[in-house]
């Protein structure tokens, strides 16, 4: 078919064992001459191959074409111990700078054209990153021209459309503190690897984004004449929480108050109930919410507050 420069091209490699014993080979591949790798693919790579009989194995690469001109295609080929047993044919491929007829209602057409303004209006015309037909990822590599990202942005956020990667390259401009923001506030991860509570004027880490959240529980009954199998004077000082669900929550509560600079309303009745559910007299034996807090601390966490300081 015909080819044409800045148009994704998808080449496919298919090898096939026709015989009844395993084959041990190497398979070469090449992108054509004059054109450039896209995402994982390698101007040139060498795939070591074991198939077994009458089984078949499938590579893939993508590219494109930055200028016109004809480029040859390379042929792929199959080696074993060094040695040539099979090759596809040498193809010389005719880039053309467009196509003589464009489409404006293709999306493929109007992003083949490069032109900024007319990409601008067919994704604001058309549901571009709302349906697999019209994926955004067909426009990252031009996401390098500011200008560009700036106004695409702007539409996408009108049609409250969001990506990822469209988001991310924020980064890459350094600018629009805005789009950043809302990029970071996208990573989870991201937010969960920071900790319980963090402040910042580009990401704000909350006890909701570290999956900690405000649960009912049955009272929880320590030993107090008896000591717990499990709790020894060697290994406890104060007694051991047996709900291990209850447990966690409680640890990563105290770690959001270690992180948090002051406590709200909201924060001392959490911990207060937290405390009630293990010994009621805590409240009125501790003289103040930290001191509580930092008594009725799970070990790890007071290792971590210990840190912090």
């Amino acid at each position: 078919g015909d080819v044409y420069k800045r148009q994704v091209y998808k080449g496919q490699a298919i090898i096939t064992n026709v015989s009844s014993q395993r084959l041990d080979c190497d398979v070469l591949l090449q992108i054509p001459q004059s054109s450039l790798p896209i995402g994982r693919t390698l101007y040139q790579r060498s795939h070591p191959l074991s198939l077994e009989s009458y089984a078949t194995k499938k590579f893939e690469y993508e590219f494109y074409f930055p200028q016109p001109g004809n480029f040859a295609h390379l042929p792929v080929n199959v080696s074993v111990n060094s040695v040539v047993v099979a090759k596809s044919r040498r193809e010389v491929l005719a880039v053309a700078r467009h196509k003589a007829k464009i489409s404006e209602k293709n999306f493929g057409d109007v992003i083949s054209t490069g032109n900024r303004e007319l990409i601008l209006n067919f994704v604001k015309e058309n549901p571009v990153g709302l349906t697999s037909e019209l994926p955004l990822s067909n426009l990252h590599w031009l996401l390098t021209d500011k200008l560009f990202f700036d106004k695409l942005i702007d539409i996408l956020k009108d049609k409250y459309v969001f990506d990822h990667t469209t988001w991310s390259f924020s980064l890459y401009h350094k600018h629009r503190e805005d789009i950043i923001r809302e990029y970071l506030d996208s990573l989870n991860w991201f937010k969960e690897s920071i900790g319980y509570y963090f402040d910042s004027g580009l990401i704000k880490v909350r006890a909701s984004n570290s999956a900690i959240m405000h649960l009912d529980y049955y009272t929880v009954i320590n030993p107090r004449a008896h000591k717990n199998a499990h709790a020894t004077s060697s290994t406890l000082t104060q007694p051991l929480i047996l709900n291990e669900q209850f447990y966690n929550t409680y640890k990563k509560f105290i770690l959001y108050l270690v992180e948090k600079p002051s406590w709200n309303l909201a924060d001392k009745l959490t911990l207060a109930y937290y405390l009630l559910l293990q010994d009621p007299c805590l409240l009125y034996t501790s003289p103040s919410p930290r001191d509580s807090c930092a008594s009725r601390m799970p070990s790890s966490a007071c290792k971590k507050k210990k840190k912090k300081k």
